[in-house]
């Protein structure tokens, strides 16, 4: 009798094993539409899938760039529980910006999504926008203004004008990336009204910024130092490796005669190769495209005349997101008994790995113990 019953049991719990369901894995991970604006309305998509499975329950988190979490519980997001579906309307920069990720459940188990950037288009308008601004300088020294920072998404055109005339640069007249303006070897004749016009192109906003109104006090030429600077040196760049399209260093000088510019990285002169490198219109810019591990390092800018050179330096620092060598497997316990979970990474810089159940960490109590 206590056999027959042993074997019951057993068949029991062999078919309780075969119908038993899996622990869900996502299957899709969408946002629609991938590109939009303040105001607009978005929809994000998280769909689970499970062998044995037919039923998943799912909730969104988000948080912002830094990582702090985000209240996504207001009106304007709509929770749809048994689809996966996020609804957010009256898209705000300032408060969506950030990475959106879901939690997917079932009995057997849940599973956290990767995470959606969601990034909104926008541009905010510059505050004193109108202001004049009167800027002079010596006959063969430098200029520089520089603007407040525009704060857009992506990246604004800016266009200049120089007494109503469109203006482009020369090896003396520079455009920084952040919309500022930067004249070597001032001459007489560079006296006038400069304007910009910011836009956005993708949200079709622009403004228009206050003149700067440039005046130049001549010297005579042999009190004109010729010892080449640079007035706009390389920053450091940091990229993420296979996500980064390109990194941009730049690169103005000053001087009479007006230096040459070089770049170097190792001792090394870098010259145009495609796909790797590019150099712009009198090497002021020097781009790295689908920047690697092995571009990483310091760049140098190196301004030179007849007999004399000055040079500053930047570091492109390549950031290898973590890859799982080691992921964690599922522990099918009875209660009281212990599980052990084993977990690893490799990435640049080295990854950490705290204990997490669906997002919320795990901190060390008398249960869980982490090595």
């Amino acid at each position: 009798m206590v056999h027959q019953q042993s074997g019951l049991l057993f068949l029991l719990l062999c078919w309780i094993a075969v119908k038993a369901e899996n622990p869900p894995s996502i299957s899709t991970l969408t946002k629609s539409p991938t590109n939009f604006k303040d105001g607009d309305t978005i929809t994000l998509h998280c769909q689970a899938s499970a062998t044995g499975s037919s039923t998943f329950t799912y909730q969104w988190f988000a948080t912002d760039f830094e990582g702090n979490g985000k209240d996504i519980s207001l009106s304007r997001y709509s929770h749809q529980v048994n689809t996966g579906r996020l609804t957010i309307r009256s898209l705000n920069h300032t408060q969506d910006d950030g990475y959106f990720y879901c939690v997917a459940k079932n009995t057997a188990g849940r599973v956290r999504s990767k995470r959606l950037l969601i990034q909104v288009a926008h541009l905010e308008v510059t505050p004193n926008v109108d202001t004049s601004v009167s800027k002079s300088a010596l006959q063969g020294a430098e200029l520089t203004y520089e603007y407040p920072v525009v704060q857009s998404f992506p990246e604004p055109m800016i266009t200049w004008t120089k007494g109503g005339s469109a203006l482009s640069e020369s090896q003396r007249i520079s455009f920084s990336a952040s919309g500022n303006l930067y004249i070597g070897n001032v001459e007489v004749n560079d006296v006038d009204r400069y304007r910009s016009t910011v836009q956005n192109t993708y949200t079709g906003q622009s403004f228009s910024r206050g003149p700067v109104v440039v005046s130049v006090t001549a010297r005579n030429p042999s009190a004109i130092l010729s010892t080449p600077y640079i007035i706009l040196g390389p920053t450091n760049q940091v990229a993420i490796q296979g996500k980064t399209s390109s990194v941009t260093f730049e690169c103005f000088a000053s001087g009479r005669p007006m230096p040459t510019i070089s770049w170097r990285r190792g001792g090394q002169q870098i010259y145009y190769q495609a796909g790797k490198f590019t150099l712009t219109a009198h090497n002021k810019r020097l781009t790295v495209h689908n920047p690697r591990k092995s571009e990483e390092g310091v760049y140098e800018c190196r301004v030179t005349t007849t007999n004399q050179h000055k040079s500053r330096t930047a570091n492109l620092t390549i950031i290898v997101e973590p890859t799982f060598t080691v992921q964690p497997a599922m522990a099918n316990r009875f209660p009281q008994e212990s599980a052990m979970f084993k977990c690893n990474a490799t990435g640049t810089p080295t990854p950490k790995l705290p204990g997490s159940t669906t997002g919320k960490r795990l901190h060390h109590q008398p249960r869980a113990e982490f090595k």
